[in-house]
């Protein structure tokens, strides 16, 4: 039987453990947790096992991207949807798991009390479920990972842009030189806290386009992350007034560009997007890291610059039976939106 908390300060002293990857680390988790209370935030401890969880309610809107049943939608909107989401929604990359078995479901559930319309887990968290119970689920493909191969024979931004077809090249030429008046600057805490209204703002304008997300995401949490070295902020700024803003973290071989924001009525003027993604780059290269993590909007644009899709999955089962067999068939219609993947490189 699992111990359940919902407040991590009772954690504090039992939850890390030495191989735990740094998404799982109690100073990491508490950035989400101390920032956000409009929702529960479940911690999972047994044996060597840790789990971070959530459970919030599901907003309909964002489903009706990905199916026209009007129908379905207006049933739901009817419903009370709190849904247990076992992950961090705010960082569906990596698992916010630790353990060294294989997770019982049934078991890790049945420790959960509160009550919840649904059940939702990510790809990265269904990889360490024991097998026997993923069938009772379903799985739904959703908007996929985006992710850039930097290869090692790049040693600057130069050498990433000769092996970009002509047309690409010039395209991403043409960002450098329609962005020119941007200004970048790292932020540190006290700059962050200073504009935090700003990047609150510059946020919501990009995730507002993303079809499959949780609860709202305050960014005030990138302050403390940013307190805690989990990650650099960048600003980026046009006749001193802040219109952009972009996060690395980075872990391992890894370079995550996760958390950004523009100013979208001035993005096609002056390509603050596009800049933030070839500045992105630069980093990777310049840090030697093997590859990027980008998040989930923008697919077609980032393919652009070389990045792929990484098929990415949620699964799915509503608490009550009778409720799962009538909503599966709309289930199962769920689709991703069409995009036409971009191959800039030579020789692709």
């Amino acid at each position: 039987m699992y111990q359940l908390f919902s407040n991590i300060e009772l954690v504090r002293k039992q939850w890390d453990q030495p191989e735990s990857s740094v998404f799982v680390k109690f100073d990491f988790v508490q950035a989400f947790f101390i920032n956000h209370n409009n929702f529960k935030h479940l911690f999972l401890l047994k044996d060597n096992t840790r789990l971070y969880a959530q459970v919030f309610q599901f907003r309909v809107d964002n489903i009706t991207h990905y199916s026209s049943n009007k129908l379905v939608f207006f049933f739901l909107k009817l419903l009370r949807l709190d849904t247990l989401y076992l992950s961090n929604s705010f960082f569906t990359n990596s698992a916010s798991v630790y353990c060294q078995d294989k997770i019982c479901l049934p078991d890790l559930l049945s420790s959960i009390e509160d009550e919840y319309f649904m059940t939702l887990i990510p790809d990265s968290l269904m990889a360490v479920v024991s097998d026997d119970h993923k069938n009772n689920y379903e799985r739904v493909e959703v908007e996929e990972d985006m992710s850039l191969e930097i290869n090692s024979k790049w040693k600057y931004l130069d050498d990433y842009l000769e092996n970009l077809r002509t047309k690409y090249r010039k395209k991403i030429k043409n960002i450098l030189k329609i962005s020119d008046r941007l200004v970048i600057r790292p932020l540190g805490v006290s700059q962050l806290t200073s504009y935090k209204s700003e990047i609150q703002h510059l946020f919501n304008q990009v995730v507002q386009d993303s079809r499959f997300r949780g609860p709202d995401f305050n960014t005030d949490t990138l302050i403390t992350m940013l307190e805690k070295d989990f990650l650099n902020v960048y600003g980026y700024f046009l006749d001193d007034k802040l219109e952009g803003f972009a996060t690395e973290m980075q872990h391992e071989d890894l370079l995550y560009s996760y958390y950004v924001g523009f100013n979208k009525r001035l993005n096609k003027s002056f390509a603050i997007y596009g800049r933030i993604l070839v500045e992105t780059i630069r980093n990777a290269i310049k840090f030697k890291k093997k590859k990027i993590i980008f998040g989930r909007t923008a697919n077609e644009f980032k393919s652009n610059f070389g990045a792929v899709p990484n098929k990415s999955y949620i699964y799915i089962r509503i608490t009550n039976q009778f409720l799962h067999n009538l909503l599966l068939p709309f289930l199962r219609r769920i689709k991703i939106p069409f995009w036409k993947q971009r191959k800039p490189f030579k020789f692709e």
